[in-house]
């Protein structure tokens, strides 16, 4: 029922996940001409953030173990030591799956990398239980990895050999029963020339 959504949806890829276009109000952002990365005048998702995927290492753990890329992850040493969020659930688990299919361009790879490492319900669990040493590496988003990097973590963000997917995660207004009338104001904020540049720098 519309009265009981909210007026803004942030994240999860939303310009791949959007099934229900009814659910959202088509909306052009006042700078989207000075956007360098668009979605192809897709009119309801405004993107703001770029999420490339990530191998997180704990580097305390990992010793001599060589780790560049997912086909690393699949050493013997490495067994039920690797985790990742649950693929139905998590964008993160399904965007690195969807990284491994089309590195191979078949579903065995990931068949085999489920059966090595260790799924976890919630994309923040992995990269947590990473960092605080139950898991020797595990796959991330670059930006939850280096918020705990910056926290003192001894981590290492590894962008995978044989590629990394680039993510845009956007903004989209809800079809809501009563949308608050300051609510394009996040997405005028979050789109601005002065957060974008906080976020490159970060």
């Amino acid at each position: 029922p519309k009265h009981g959504r909210g007026d803004i949806f942030v994240g999860g890829v939303l310009s791949e996940t959007i099934e229900h276009p009814e659910d959202f109000v088509p909306y052009k952002a006042l700078d989207l001409s000075k956007f360098r990365i668009s979605l192809s005048n897709q009119p309801i998702v405004t993107p703001f953030i770029l999420m490339p995927t990530v191998i997180v290492v704990n580097t305390d753990l990992q010793g001599d173990i060589h780790i560049n890329g997912y086909s690393d992850l699949m050493q013997p040493a490495l067994k039920q030591k690797v985790a990742y969020s649950n693929p139905k659930t998590t964008t993160t688990g399904y965007q690195h799956m969807r990284g491994l299919y089309h590195i191979h361009h078949n579903t065995d790879a990931i068949h085999q990398f489920r059966q090595q490492a260790v799924a976890l319900s919630k994309s923040s669990d992995v990269i947590a239980q990473v960092a605080q040493g139950r898991y020797y590496a595990g796959l991330s988003y670059e930006q939850d990895a280096r918020t705990w990097l910056q926290k003192g973590y001894p981590l290492k963000v590894i962008y995978p050999d044989e590629g990394t997917v680039l993510n845009i995660d956007g903004i989209a207004l809800v079809n809501s029963q009563h949308p608050h009338p300051k609510r394009t104001a996040l997405i005028h904020y979050l789109t601005s020339y002065t957060v974008q540049q906080r976020l490159a720098q970060e």
